[in-house]
């Protein structure tokens, strides 16, 4: 705990800084007292198939992040906002370029049925 799990469609240029860019989430996370920088893990997935809905981007950045149960409103809603501004700058060119958008998520894990 906690899990980011990063994924994006392979058409993105910048998926090649994938490494640099898990990293980067990981720091970012890592700066609250609350989570304990040691027990994070990083996932990246490339996407090779994929469909997005008409009208939308034919690409896309997508961040899950789950952290156990217990923190407040607030402060989920901060780190989510501050993923989805990270994710941004990381994607910019694609973003840019309309080939992508970002949507972040957090989850709650219980951390009576979370075993570590």
């Amino acid at each position: 705990m906690p899990h980011i799990y990063l994924e994006a469609s392979e058409n993105l240029a910048e998926c090649v800084n994938a490494q640099r860019i898990l990293q980067e989430l990981c720091s970012l996370l890592a700066i609250y007292e609350t989570i304990d920088s040691a027990s994070i893990k990083a996932y990246f997935h490339k996407r090779e198939v994929w469909v997005t809905g008409e009208g939308a981007t034919p690409g896309y950045v997508h961040c899950q992040l789950a952290i156990l149960q217990g923190r407040s409103l607030e402060f989920r809603q901060l780190i989510v906002k501050e993923f989805a501004s990270l994710l941004r700058r990381a994607f910019a060119q694609s973003i840019g370029n309309g080939l992508a958008r970002v949507t972040v998520e957090l989850r709650e894990m219980d951390p009576q049925t979370y075993v570590k």
